[in-house]
C-alpha cells in the first residue's frame, strides 16, 4: 500500500523533513520559488484533503489541486503522498510542482525554491 501524508507537521525551512514518500527541503533562490519575506517561523505541511485550489504563477485562472496532479500526470498513489506548502491556512506551493501566483516571488525577490525528492 503507497505511504500517505496523514499528519499536520510543523516545518522550519532551514531543516530537511522527511515525509512518508520522499524528503522535502527548500533552498534560496533569486526571483524564484516563495516570496522569502512571506516565511517568518514555521510552515505547515500536510497532505491532500479535497477541495484546495491554487492558481499556479504565471497561470491566469485558479484550479483544483486534483486537477493540478492530474495533468502533471502523477499516478494516485504519489498524489497522495505529495506535501501542501502552507502559512497558516493560506497554499503557497504543492510540494515542487507548483507555487501560489500570489505568494511567488518576483524579478530581484529573495525566494525559496521548495525541493521535493521522492523515496
Amino acid at each position: 500500500p503507497p505511504r500517505v501524508l496523514r499528519e499536520v507537521l510543523s516545518w522550519r525551512v532551514e531543516q530537511t523533513l522527511v515525509l512518508p514518500g520522499g524528503v522535502l527541503r527548500a533552498r534560496l533562490a533569486c526571483g524564484a520559488g516563495v516570496r522569502a519575506a512571506l516565511v517568518s517561523g514555521a510552515l505547515t505541511v500536510r497532505g491532500r484533503q479535497g477541495g484546495e485550489r491554487i492558481r499556479p504563477a504565471g497561470g491566469r485562472h485558479s484550479l483544483s489541486v486534483k486537477r493540478l496532479l492530474q495533468e502533471a500526470s502523477l499516478p494516485p498513489w504519489e498524489r497522495l503522498q505529495l506535501p501542501l506548502i502552507l502559512v497558516g491556512d493560506v497554499l503557497l506551493a504543492v510540494a515542487d510542482l507548483a507555487v501560489a501566483a500570489d505568494a511567488a516571488a518576483g524579478p530581484g525577490e529573495t525566494g525559496l525554491v521548495f525541493e521535493y525528492v521522492r523515496t
